[in-house]
């Protein structure tokens, strides 16, 4: 929840609900449903009520490739990033939201206004600090970007155009990059075991090489093939190394944070693995693993980013980010901006700036611009 003040000021008040395996695979009715029961249990703990009868105004962040038909209007295309909730793709994600909210009674204290992309949330987000921030980038459970275009360049789309403004911005949906097999020259097996099993195959193929939901699995790949090869612990594995998912993303997080020389964070995943024997090479060479698989993933995300920065052609010019992996894994920065500069053209000044509040505040200043622009014109 946002307050907005003076002066540009606001205050915020946040709190995060996690989604169940159950619930993101099950009906889409139970999916919304979910998400007006955490909005419900938001608004009783924060005691947030309409005031004589004037909804407030709320900006609906969706993270899944949807075709935008208005500002309160998405349609979904696909799930991704392990959601597969029935009876959804196809349909307004907005209504479907209004009508878990109707069921609910949460229609007389909240009106959804805007449904918005997380990396137009983010975009949005850091301009409001920035305002020459024109991409917006999320490097998460997944991975997208958006950037503005000018709007005469824009020819790919059977949405209303007002040529009054001079920027459009473009959901690049740049996660599904490669579905069409221009990245199967630098797939690792390890990669091609990972999409044959996923839920989604041969869709998302660059997301799977970056993102927070992939890394850890690929990992898992290439220690349990060591393993086998008896190149790592002696070749003495463990019932959960050897079961897929069980090595987490958060692992390797942990294991980039561990200072140099030294492996007290890797021996407590040792330890949640059920890893009971090995020597500090084996330690040393855990922790190489991570750092190849990082670096790739910052390396390949950084060379969709130059792409864009190259497109737009603006200088000096913000990027703004979001997403777990690239907030929690200390260097991955640092790789972006060393390889996006090795990409870029020379006169391009860049800079990168994390999304502090994340997305949903981009979603908030969207929607009380809404409600203030309805003001003026009432």
């Amino acid at each position: 929840m946002f307050t907005f003040e003076k002066g540009g000021k606001y205050q915020m008040v946040r709190e995060k609900y996690e989604f169940s395996a159950e619930t993101k695979v099950g009906s889409g009715e139970k999916l919304f449903d979910y998400v007006a029961e955490c909005v419900e249990d938001f608004c009783n703990k924060n005691n947030i009520k309409s005031h004589e009868n004037v909804l407030l105004p709320m900006g609906f962040t969706f993270s899944f490739p949807m075709i935008q038909e208005g500002l309160n209007k998405g349609i979904l295309v696909k799930w991704t990033k392990g959601f597969n909730a029935t009876n959804v793709v196809g349909k307004d994600v907005v209504q479907l939201l209004i009508e878990a909210f109707n069921r609910r009674k949460l229609h007389k204290t909240l009106a959804p206004v805007a449904v918005l992309n997380d990396t137009t949330g983010t975009l949005m987000s850091c301009a409001w600090e920035e305002p020459d921030t024109r991409i917006g980038l999320i490097v998460g459970t997944g991975c997208n970007a958006c950037y503005t275009e000018r709007i005469e360049n824009v020819k790919n789309t059977d949405a209303p155009i007002d040529q009054s403004k001079p920027f459009m911005i473009i959901n690049c949906e740049s996660g599904n990059f490669g579905a069409d097999g221009v990245l199967d020259d630098i797939l690792t097996e390890f990669d091609k075991t990972l999409d044959s099993a996923s839920s989604h195959k041969r869709e998302q193929i660059y997301e799977k090489l970056i993102a927070g939901r992939y890394l850890g699995e690929i990992m898992r790949l290439v220690i349990v093939k060591l393993i086998n090869k008896k190149l790592l612990f002696n070749g003495e594995g463990s019932e959960k190394i050897l079961k897929p998912w069980q090595f987490k993303t958060e692992f390797i997080t942990s294991i980039q944070n561990d200072p140099e020389g030294t492996y007290e964070n890797i021996k407590e995943i040792m330890s949640k693995i059920d890893i009971k024997t090995y020597k500090e090479q084996d330690l040393i060479d855990v922790r190489y693993i991570s750092e190849l698989i990082v670096t790739r993933s910052a390396s390949l995300i950084s060379a969709g980013v130059a792409t864009l920065l190259n497109k737009i052609d603006i200088s000096p010019v913000t990027v703004g980010v979001d997403g777990t992996v690239y907030r929690q894994i200390p260097q991955y920065k640092n790789i972006m901006q060393n390889k996006i500069r090795c990409l870029v053209k020379p006169h391009i000044n860049f800079k990168l700036k994390l999304s502090e509040d994340g997305s949903g505040r981009g979603a908030a200043f969207v929607a009380a611009v809404l409600e203030t622009q309805q003001k003026k014109t009432t």
